[in-house]
């Protein structure tokens, strides 16, 4: 495996100006990467307990403690959800894309009987609530600072 390095700005956002990078390249110019979903090696501690995924490891961690019914796991980037990773899961139950990617999401989750898409982001974003691009974490957020 490897680490992810990814640099954030004061507000807790994600710096568009720097670019992200992986430790591997640091430690061992020929490691061999096999990529899985952020938080995947949480399914064996707790086998029944129903799978969610996001889009951000940050958002996949926060919403860990946000709706800790789940198991919460992150692609890592929309383009970073394949069969490769898919295949892995033992099921998938929940998917939680971020805004604008609700669609490409549930076609590539298809075949994962019982899989509940989460309207949450998409139906925010068209009440005017959330933003274009936003994603669970920042909905949570948002409700909470209204609570």
């Amino acid at each position: 495996r490897t680490g992810k390095v990814m640099y954030y700005n004061k507000d807790g956002r994600r710096d568009k100006n720097r670019n992200s990078w992986y430790l591997h390249n640091q430690v061992k110019k020929d490691f061999e990467l096999h990529q899985v979903f952020f938080g995947e090696h949480l399914i064996k501690e707790n086998p029944d307990k129903p799978i969610a995924l996001c889009e951000s490891e940050k958002s996949a961690v926060l919403m860990s403690v946000y709706e800790p019914s789940h198991i919460w796991l992150a692609s890592g980037g929309a383009n970073m959800l394949n069969n490769y990773r898919l295949l892995r899961l033992p099921r998938l139950d929940l998917v939680s894309p971020d805004n604008g990617e609700f669609d490409l999401w549930e076609r590539q989750t298809n075949s994962f009987i019982g899989r509940k898409m989460d309207t949450r982001v998409e139906n925010a974003f068209v009440s005017g609530e959330l933003e274009a691009g936003a994603d669970i974490l920042d909905l949570i957020l948002l409700q909470n600072e209204m609570a």
